[in-house]
C-alpha cells in the first residue's frame, strides 16, 4: 500500500510539471500512482484536471467519470467534467453537472455564472439572469457575476450571444510566482 505521504510528495510533483505545461510526466507520475492506488478517486479527478488544463476535454471527461464511478458526491470533480463538456459542445450534460455540483455541495458561485453563460449563450437571458443573480448571493463580491448580470440585463431575450464573447467561465490554476 502506498502511504499518505507518498502519494502527497507525488501530486506536488505532478503538479509541478502540470504548471510547467509538462502534462505527460505529470501523467506518468498519476499512472503510477493509479498503479499503486486504483481505487482513489482523487487521483483520477487530478489525471482528469491534468488533462482538462492540457486542453483534451475528452480524455478529461473519462477520468471524471471514473473519479465520479468512485465517489459520485465530489462537487469540484462535477464542476470540472462540466466545463470539459462544454469544451465538448456537450452544454446539456455542462449543466446537468452545474447544477449537480451546486447540490451536493457548498455553492460555488462560479457555478452559477457558468450556468448563465450557457443560457446567455442560446439566448435564453431570463434564465441567465436569475443564474448571475444566485452568485453573489453565495460569494457578495462575486465581481464577474455582477458584470455578467449588467451586460445580459443590457440585452433584449431572444438575440444570441454575439460569437466572440466568451462562452464560459474556465477556473484556472493560479500562476505560481516567485519567491521574491
Amino acid at each position: 500500500m502506498i502511504t499518505t505521504k507518498t502519494i502527497e510528495s507525488s501530486l506536488a510533483r505532478a503538479r509541478r510539471h502540470e504548471d510547467a505545461g509538462r502534462y505527460r510526466s505529470a501523467h506518468a507520475i498519476y499512472d503510477a500512482l493509479l498503479r499503486a492506488d486504483p481505487s482513489n478517486p482523487r487521483l483520477h479527478a487530478r489525471k482528469g484536471l491534468a488533462y482538462y488544463l492540457a486542453n483534451h476535454p475528452a480524455q478529461a471527461v473519462h477520468w471524471f467519470d471514473l473519479a465520479l464511478a468512485l465517489h459520485p458526491r465530489a462537487p469540484v470533480t462535477l464542476e470540472y467534467r462540466a466545463l470539459a463538456k462544454e469544451l465538448l459542445g456537450d452544454l446539456d450534460g455542462a449543466l446537468r453537472d452545474h447544477r449537480r455540483s451546486i447540490r451536493q455541495g457548498e455553492p460555488d458561485p462560479d457555478s452559477y455564472v457558468n450556468i448563465g453563460l450557457i443560457h446567455e449563450y442560446r439566448g435564453k437571458l431570463s434564465l441567465a439572469r436569475a443564474a448571475y443573480r444566485r452568485a453573489p448571493s453565495v460569494a457578495p463580491d462575486h465581481e464577474l457575476a455582477r458584470n455578467c448580470l449588467r451586460a445580459v440585463q443590457a440585452r433584449r431575450s431572444g438575440h444570441p450571444v454575439q460569437p466572440n464573447r466568451v462562452r464560459s467561465h474556465r477556473r484556472q490554476r493560479p500562476k505560481r510566482t516567485a519567491a521574491p
